[in-house]
């Protein structure tokens, strides 16, 4: 992602700081990826969906596993790793053409 020019951050294991840390940051986009622990990222992005500043953030899940889709349907997108690339190209060539 820092090959895009994106500035990257992340948490791994506390729901509550990457809570934290998205209303100071404000990011352009979320992907959340927790393999070792799942139930956590729901939590967290549905307090950042509810969260006024945060909440047209998109976010999206990465890899998730089928059963997990039905428990976070409706709340982000699901998409596979690959996909994130073409995501922050698109993400890009808007700022482009808006600036």
């Amino acid at each position: 992602m820092k090959g895009f020019g994106c500035e990257v951050s992340y948490e791994n294991t506390d729901g509550q700081v990457a809570y934290k840390v998205t209303g100071e940051l404000l990011s352009d986009s979320i992907f959340v990826k927790h393999e070792h622990k799942p139930s956590h990222g729901r939590p967290s992005v549905i307090s950042i969906n509810k969260r006024k500043k945060t909440s047209q953030i998109p976010i999206h899940f990465v890899d998730r596993a089928m059963i997990e889709n039905r428990k976070i349907e409706g709340i982000a997108e699901v998409i596979k790793f690959e996909e994130i690339e073409n995501i922050l190209k698109r993400k890009l060539a808007t700022e482009t053409y808006i600036s």
